[in-house]
Order: C-alpha cells, then sequence, then structure tokens
C-alpha cells in the first residue's frame, strides 16, 4: 500500500480514515483470497499427484496379478503336460507289453524274439501302408488226400490292431463254385470251404474294402499252393 508510510505524518479525517480501513480490510481480504487460492491449488495438485500415484499403482498391480497369472497358467500347462506324456508312456509301455504278447503268441517263429525285434515290427505294423502288412493265409484238411478235391481253409494275416480300418472282405470263387462270393465283415476270421467234386479255385481273387473307400485287391494261387503243400497219399 503506497500510502502506508505516510499516515503517521497526517492527521486523516474521518472520510479518509475510513477509506484507509477499507483500503486496509480489501488488502487483507485479497491476501486471505490468495493465501486461500494458494492452499486449493496445492491441495489440487496434492489430488492429482495422488490419483497419478493411484492409477501408476493399479496398472503396477494389475500387470503384476497378469504376470503371475501368466506364470501360474504356463507352470500348470507345463505339469499338465508332463502329465500327460507320463500318462501317454504309460500306456505306450503297456502297448508294447500287451502287443508282445500278442505277438508271441502268434507262433513259434515270434516266441523267440527279443522285445527290441518285436518293437521294430510292431513299429512296422503301426506306421506301415495296410497293404503291405496283409498276407492271404490257407491251410488244407489232411483228410483230402489224393484226388482232385480239396477242403480248405482261409484268412487274412494282418494286425489285429488295425483290422478297424477294414469295412469288408470280398472273396471271389470261381465260376465252378455254387457260391461266388464270399463277405467277411471281420478281415481275420477263418472260413472253411468245402466244395466236393468240383475241386478248388486255382486263383482266388479278395477285394479288401477299406472304410476310406479304396479297395485292397489281392489274388492267391492255390495251384502255387498245393505245390508247396502237397498233400501225400
Amino acid at each position: 500500500m503506497y500510502i502506508e508510510p505516510y499516515l503517521d505524518k497526517f492527521k486523516a479525517n474521518p472520510e479518509e480514515q475510513n477509506w484507509i480501513d477499507k483500503s486496509e480490510k480489501f488488502r487483507e481480504e485479497q491476501k486471505a483470497l490468495e493465501v486461500k487460492k494458494a492452499l486449493m491449488e496445492s491441495s489440487k495438485k496434492r489430488n492429482e499427484r495422488r490419483r497419478w500415484i493411484a492409477v501408476i499403482v493399479s496398472i503396477l498391480l494389475i500387470s503384476m496379478a497378469f504376470v503371475l497369472y501368466k506364470s501360474m497358467e504356463s507352470k500348470q500347462k507345463e505339469i499338465s503336460s508332463l502329465q500327460q506324456k507320463l500318462d501317454d508312456q504309460l500306456k505306450l509301455d503297456q502297448t508294447k507289453e500287451l502287443l508282445t504278447l500278442v505277438m508271441r503268441g502268434r507262433g513259434p517263429e515270434y516266441k523267440n524274439l527279443t522285445d527290441e525285434e518285436i518293437e521294430r515290427i510292431i513299429y512296422k505294423e503301426r506306421t506301415y501302408p495296410l497293404d503291405s502288412l496283409i498276407e492271404i493265409k490257407a491251410s488244407v484238411s489232411p483228410s483230402n488226400k489224393g484226388g482232385t478235391n480239396r477242403n480248405y481253409t482261409m484268412w487274412l494275416d494282418m494286425p489285429s490292431f488295425r483290422k478297424d480300418e477294414i469295412k469288408e472282405v470280398q472273396y471271389n470263387f470261381c465260376r465252378d463254385f455254387i457260391d461266388k462270393l464270399r463277405i467277411s465283415k471281420d478281415p481275420t476270421s477263418s472260413f472253411s470251404i468245402g466244395y466236393l467234386g468240383y475241386g478248388y479255385c486255382p486263383t482266388m481273387k479278395i477285394d479288401i474294402i477299406r472304410f476310406q473307400g479304396d479297395t485292397i485287391t489281392r489274388y492267391f494261387s492255390f495251384e502255387k499252393y498245393f505245390e508247396k503243400n502237397p498233400l501225400t497219399d
């Protein structure tokens, strides 16, 4: 206030004094207002800082929770994967053991094989194309020694655990046979053939129809079979 240093040098009249008092009061009010404004600004800045701190802390907590969740999820997946591998290995070991027993039960030629040799055979039978694993087998009744008539048995030799790939097997007989078609729904089942007076089919056509729609065709020569397996009188 510019007049304040000179107030003690002159005597103010009532009107002047009133003006001076009002001016002093106005100045005090302005100071108080400025102080209040400064306090409000300071409080506003503190509140804003607190809000930002709260936002940052919230983001950090959410990020930490997300990282922790992902870490736990990854660990759980790792544990589940290891458990699945153990289960698969156990099933594989059990399957191998079962297949080993099945293989050794096929015939004497399999009984003396080592586990490693059997595992190689099993791997082949599980992975190779089906048409490379199918063989036509037959046997002839020893009661038909001599003559041209033959009672014989036929079947498909293949891995039994892959027979569900086959829809049916059609055995096509020669024209001299009354029943010219034999259909087997179980690929590995055997059946007997005995047509007395008609002899046998020199070559039989076998159609192996898969569920995929394709057909595997085999021809079995009984002439060659009887040459290799003669029935003596």
